[in-house]
């Protein structure tokens, strides 16, 4: 994740890490225990909350940002902002379609670096949740007309990441030159841009990716948030660079303009 500028980062211990390693006094470990009437979930947490972080190697201005994510977000009732420790902070939206609008139109993207965004329960501890996952839609080519079906789209999406949609054609019938799907990406992991599928028969199909509204992309290590010129990789004794035009025609070009930017 980016840091944001004029702050010093996150203070806040790591609280999964200490666990196995945290030494307990007797006293600290004996616990108290809580009533289920004090212990509760309260359902008067106010607005509707999103929990949001800048995927990027490069600072950013919280206002900035802010200001941005006003613009684009447009909520018709409006929305707040808080800043958490580090380079995390809380949108709270105050009515539940703004809320869902912004994250069905994931991925969002700050300076052309991606902006993930998680929705907050009142159950979720703030400090524990994840932003590692960004929904993305992919096109799938070079599957068999015969083979573009929904079950090994669904199979090849969850090879990808956590399937969340397929996309069907009328009548339930997928056919074409590819096949969109929604899936939910590791962004702390290479993108895949080919699929090698090999049935029990023995037979082999190649499968390659098209990301749609892919933000900063590197191609030499294949990470989103930063760009080639700025890999550590490059630096490494033996790098070779494999060139950009194999990866350019398998969708890891520019975003295209329809790439939703806050800014």
């Amino acid at each position: 994740m980016a840091s944001t500028s004029g702050q010093s980062g996150n203070i806040v211990p790591d609280l999964n890490r200490l666990g196995d390693s945290l030494i307990l006094t007797e006293d600290e470990d004996s616990g108290f225990v809580m009533s289920s009437g004090v212990w509760h979930v309260d359902p008067m947490v106010p607005g509707f909350l999103v929990v949001a972080g800048l995927l990027s190697v490069r600072s950013f201005h919280p206002d900035a940002l802010q200001t941005a994510l006003l613009t684009s977000f447009n909520p018709v009732r409006g929305m707040e902002f808080k800043m958490l420790e580090g380079d995390r902070f809380l949108s709270k939206f105050f009515h539940a379609i703004d809320q869902q609008r912004v994250l069905a139109g994931l991925p969002w993207a700050f300076n052309n670096n991606l902006f993930i965004l998680a929705p907050v329960e009142p159950t979720d501890n703030l400090s524990f949740l994840n932003l590692d996952w960004c929904e993305f839609h992919i096109h799938i080519h070079g599957l068999p007309i015969g083979k573009m079906t929904k079950k090994v789209d669904s199979w090849i999406g969850n090879r990808l990441g956590k399937l969340k949609k397929v996309d069907m054609g009328p009548n339930g019938i997928m056919w074409g030159l590819s096949i969109r799907i929604r899936v939910a990406i590791d962004t702390t992991k290479p993108l895949r841009h080919v699929l090698k599928i090999r049935t029990i028969l023995g037979d082999e199909q190649l499968v390659t990716f098209i990301y749609e509204r892919l933000p900063n992309f590197c191609y030499f290590c294949g990470h989103l948030g930063h760009i080639s010129r700025a890999c550590e990789l490059q630096f490494d004794d033996g790098f070779v660079d494999l060139g950009t035009t194999p990866r350019l025609a398998l969708g890891f070009g520019p975003p295209p303009q329809q790439f939703q930017d806050v800014v």
